[in-house]
């Protein structure tokens, strides 16, 4: 049974029940004993999992899909008519195409499930500022976290009364289907779609879908702003208040700064600090001409890695209570239940490689060739020398070249958060393709390693040259499509929110991934050629090769910057590459011909003509 008589808000839901075709309909009103009762189905499906009531009281664990973990910004788009309209930032969909395309995906998706329709209210209901919303969903993860970010229930209906003039949210989890994920953002239309995820970013639509996308457009329309901005509360022991807003880039602080307690000595003055927001704010400047700011949620939500007792106490403390936790396991354990901050967090993640060890050793136990005998399990000294010979230059290898990586990260953070935005998005284009490139680079080691056992060296020889070929031609096609494309590609990586300059920091992405896929080449040929010395058992070349790369960025960073200037930023990887390449093939090639001279006069003495 519905809950009001609003036409607009009746026809809403008859459109999506005809459309997703759900088995009922159950409308929120936003009761404690509807919510728990929505909380003990979920939990007898397991779609919710209580936490230990006493430790976490009111607190949920839920998990979504493996391939569901995250905001998928890839595929969240802003659907306007005019593309224009979109903003230089976002990704653009035709509305049509947009709806057309989601709704082929929710086409029959609710049927065996519950349709709920979920009434919220983007900041306090008695408040003029406050915004109307309807989401539809098949989730009771959604129902109850919705409840938590939002005010629910039948007093936003009755707030909203007979008008049109609210949100319509609609979401799906359908099958999950990655490849078919879409977040799509109707601002003309005042409508979010939802479909093939149950993740939190990316279904409670009242958070950055409504209150920051659709916010947009409505504060542009009607002369307000929706912003990434913070509200603070000081107040004085004399009673008077003061109130901070502010905005910087993710990931700087913003929840810590919002989240602040006043100092021992001004507490004991009876200086308090109030959070009213730690992520959105709407503001506008009242008939008075004062700025007015409002928190449009009413709970928190965070991806919050590296939060503990010791970076934000307060933000922790949070979670106690009230709270539902997705897609942590051992670290919500150690960190959160048993207080053991960044040591739990090691804990945890040495905990979960052991796992993946016992689990690995059980695979190996179902074959013949690994089964032994408790009483041949003794140490020798002799292999485990060879191992140690063979793994500190890798070592010392891989901490060299980090230590370069970290002299130009240094001296690159001076040159501004564009620069330094533009960088971080190309070395993300970047890592996918070394990705291709260490997938061949493993399966070579694993080839040569096993022609040395057999002692074919021309076979290595002659793999390692195929290999090499192979793998330039394959680069020289990843390179050519990538800077074809490379600017719709930055786009997926690079916001706002990343840079004070968009502008800025495209330019510098641009050019930076040019400088780094012309190097793409000597790259390739550099990693191929390291892990084939490695394999022949000869990693000092590696070593020395680490050294040499160091030196590299040293010197293209402290010449190369007064030289050519912000360039020489994006050709230090390259200029390392370059430099190590011959270190490690020139070596490796004499080597092989050597090993192929003496297996030849080997084979001559065996067998003799």
């Amino acid at each position: 049974m519905s809950l009001t008589t609003n036409k607009a808000v009746l026809q809403f839901v008859q459109d999506a029940e005809a459309l997703a075709c759900p088995d009922k309909v159950v409308w929120i009103d936003g009761s404690e004993e509807q919510l728990e009762g929505l909380r003990r189905e979920a939990m007898a499906t397991g779609e919710l999992i209580k936490l230990n009531e006493e430790k976490l009281p009111g607190c949920y664990y839920h998990r979504s899909a493996l391939n569901d973990v995250a905001r998928v910004e890839g595929r969240t788009f802003i659907c306007t008519r005019d593309q224009a309209d979109c903003g230089p930032t976002n990704n653009w969909m035709d509305p049509q195409e947009a709806y057309q395309v989601a709704s082929d995906v929710l086409r029959g998706s609710m049927k065996g499930r519950t349709m709920y329709v979920i009434p919220f209210c983007m900041g306090p209901v008695a408040s003029r500022f406050a915004k109307v919303g309807i989401e539809i969903t098949d989730s009771i993860y959604v129902v109850v976290s919705m409840a938590i970010m939002t005010r629910v229930g039948q007093k936003v209906l009755d707030k909203l009364g007979d008008s049109d003039d609210f949100v319509r949210g609609l979401h799906g989890k359908c099958t999950l289907d990655a490849d078919k994920r879409y977040i799509l953002q109707f601002p003309e239309d005042n409508a979010i779609w939802s479909v093939n995820s149950g993740y939190g970013g990316n279904v409670l639509l009242g958070k950055k879908c409504f209150a920051l996308r659709i916010a947009s457009f409505q504060g542009k329309n009607e002369g307000w702003m929706a912003e990434h901005m913070l509200i603070l509360c000081i107040e004085y022991p004399d009673g008077k208040k003061k109130y901070v807003a502010a905005a910087f880039p993710s990931a700087c602080g913003k929840t810590n700064l919002a989240m602040m307690f006043p100092p021992d000595y001004y507490a004991k003055q009876g200086y308090h600090v109030w959070t009213l927001g730690d992520d959105i704010a709407w503001l506008r400047v009242g008939k008075d001409g004062q700025l007015y700011a409002v928190n449009p949620e009413a709970g928190f939500f965070g991806v919050a890695p590296g939060t503990n007792a010791h970076s934000n106490p307060n933000a922790l403390a949070c979670t106690r209570s009230n709270t539902i936790f997705t897609n942590v396991a051992l670290d919500l354990l150690l960190v959160v239940v048993f207080r053991a901050g960044v040591l739990g967090a090691a804990i945890a993640t040495w905990l979960a490689s052991g796992v993946a060890a016992v689990l690995a050793l059980e695979e190996c136990a179902k074959r013949e060739e690994f089964h032994f005998a408790l009483g041949e399990l003794r140490p020798d000294f002799g292999i485990l020398q060879e191992i140690t010979r063979l793994f500190l230059p890798m070592f010392f290898n891989s901490v060299i070249i980090a230590f370069g990586g970290l002299y130009v990260q240094k001296n690159m953070n001076a040159l501004g958060s564009s620069f330094t935005a533009g960088i971080s998005a190309q070395s993300k284009i970047f890592g996918v393709l070394e990705a291709v490139v260490m997938a061949v680079q493993t399966s070579l080691g694993v080839f040569v390693s096993q022609n040395l056992g057999a002692r074919k060296p021309l076979r290595i020889r002659q793999g390692l040259l195929q290999c090499t070929v192979a793998s330039l031609l394959l680069t020289a096609v990843l390179v050519g499509v990538t800077l074809h494309f490379r600017e719709p590609i930055l786009k997926l990586f690079l916001s706002t929110k990343d840079a004070v300059s968009y502008a800025q920091a495209m330019q510098v992405a641009k050019d930076a991934t040019r400088m780094i896929l012309y190097g793409m080449g000597i790259m390739t040929a550099m990693y191929l050629h390291r892990v084939a010395i490695q394999a022949l058992h000869h990693p000092e070349f590696s070593a020395i090769a680490g050294v040499c790369q160091l030196i590299a960025r040293v010197v293209t960073i402290a010449i190369g910057s007064g030289v050519i200037g912000k360039t020489a930023y994006f050709i230090t990887d390259c200029a390392a590459w370059l430099v190590s390449l011959p270190i490690v093939a020139i070596p490796c090639y004499i080597l092989l011909h050597k090993m192929i001279k003496e297996e030849s006069a080997g084979r001559v003495g065996k067998h003799p003509v």
